[in-house]
C-alpha cells in the first residue's frame, strides 16, 4: 500500500473527530509532499475560524491571513464559492501570483505554493484543508488537486459519522482541542482589535495599581502578548489580583512563564524547544506551578486564565 492509500486508510480508520484530526495533521505531509498542515473549521454564524489546527508553521501567519481575508482575498472567496479545491496556480495565473499580496504574505512564511480544499457538510463549506511547500519549484498539480479533493471527502464523510460518539477513553485529545480553540479565539480577538479598543475602558487607577503589583510578585501570569504595529497587548486573566485565581504561594519566573505558554495552548514539548530544556523539566515546573495553582489538569489551567470554560 502507497503512502497516499495507507494516509486514506487510516483515516477511514479514525474513531473519533479529534482522532480523525490529529490523524490528518500527523500524516498529511508525508502523504501529499507538503511541509505545511492545517485545518480550519467555521462557526456556526458564518466564516470566522472556531477550531484551527497548525503544523509546519507559526501561528502568527493565522493572524495576518485573517486581516488578508477580511480585505477580500481572492482565493478564499473562490473556495467558498465553487466548493472546489483551489491553489495559487488556479487562483492567481501566470505572473499574477508572484504580485499578489498572498504571496508576499506565504513567503515571509517560507511558504511558496498552497492547495486548500473545502470540507462540505451537506452542501455547505464547515472548514478547509490547507497545505503549503517551501520549494518555488514544487508547485501543486492536477494531480495533487484530486488527491486532496479525495481526502476532504473522506474527511468530512468520517467526522460525520463520527461526531456523534463519545470517544475520549478511546483517544483522549482534549488538550488538542483546547489549544486549537484558544488560537481561533486570538485570531479573532487580533483581527478584531479596533472595535474592541473603541469599546475599552480605562482602569481606576488603584486597581491598575493592584494589576501592576500582581505581575511584578509573580501572582498574576499573562496568558498571551503579541505586538501590533508599535503597540504591544498583553492578555491577562479575568479575574485579578486580589481574586480567589491568585495562587497561594507565587509562581517562580519560569513557572509563571510555562503556566502562561501552557494556557495559550502550547504542548510541552514545544515549549521544552523554545526554551531550551529537557521535556521532562517542563513537566516538573507545570506540576509544581498547578499544584500552587490548585489544579489538577491542562484543561482547568485553560478555563483558570482564560476565565470561562471553552464551549
Amino acid at each position: 500500500m502507497g503512502r497516499f492509500a495507507s494516509f486514506l486508510h487510516s483515516l477511514e480508520q479514525a474513531v473519533s473527530p479529534a482522532e480523525l484530526k490529529s490523524r490528518f495533521m500527523d500524516r498529511a505531509g508525508e502523504a501529499l509532499g507538503s511541509e505545511v498542515q492545517a485545518l480550519y473549521f467555521f462557526g456556526s454564524q458564518g466564516d470566522c475560524f472556531e477550531e484551527i489546527h497548525l503544523r509546519g508553521i507559526r501561528e502568527s501567519f493565522v493572524f495576518e491571513y485573517e486581516e488578508l481575508r477580511r480585505e477580500g482575498e481572492p482565493g478564499f472567496e473562490l473556495l467558498i464559492r465553487s466548493r472546489q479545491p483551489i491553489s495559487d496556480a488556479k487562483v492567481y495565473p501566470g505572473r499574477r501570483w508572484k504580485n499578489s499580496a498572498l504571496y508576499r504574505l506565504n513567503g515571509k512564511y517560507r511558504m511558496r505554493h498552497y492547495l486548500c480544499s473545502p470540507i462540505l457538510r451537506q452542501g455547505r463549506v464547515i472548514g478547509m484543508l490547507s497545505l503549503g511547500r517551501s520549494s518555488e519549484v514544487a508547485a501543486f498539480d492536477r494531480r495533487d488537486g484530486l488527491r486532496a479533493e479525495a481526502i476532504s471527502r473522506i474527511f468530512a464523510e468520517r467526522l460525520l459519522e463520527v461526531s456523534g460518539r463519545d470517544s475520549q477513553a478511546e483517544f483522549p485529545s482534549s488538550h488538542s482541542m483546547e489549544t486549537a480553540r484558544l488560537r481561533a479565539a486570538r485570531a479573532l480577538l487580533r483581527a478584531d482589535l479596533g472595535r474592541l479598543e473603541d469599546e475599552a475602558r480605562s482602569l481606576p487607577p488603584e486597581e491598575a495599581a493592584l494589576w501592576w503589583q500582581g505581575l511584578a510578585a509573580n501572582q498574576v501570569a499573562p496568558i498571551d502578548f503579541f505586538d501590533r504595529g508599535s503597540k504591544r497587548y498583553v492578555l491577562l486573566p479575568l479575574n485579578g489580583p486580589g481574586s480567589d485565581t491568585v495562587a497561594a504561594r507565587p509562581l517562580t519566573a519560569r513557572e509563571r512563564e510555562i503556566v502562561g505558554r501552557v494556557a495559550a495552548g502550547d504542548a510541552n514539548k514545544v515549549i521544552a524547544f523554545d526554551l531550551g530544556l529537557s521535556v521532562s523539566t517542563v513537566a516538573s515546573h507545570l506540576a509544581s506551578a498547578m499544584a500552587k495553582l490548585g489544579l489538577v489538569s491542562r484543561v482547568q489551567l485553560v478555563e483558570k486564565f482564560i476565565g470561562r470554560k471553552p464551549s
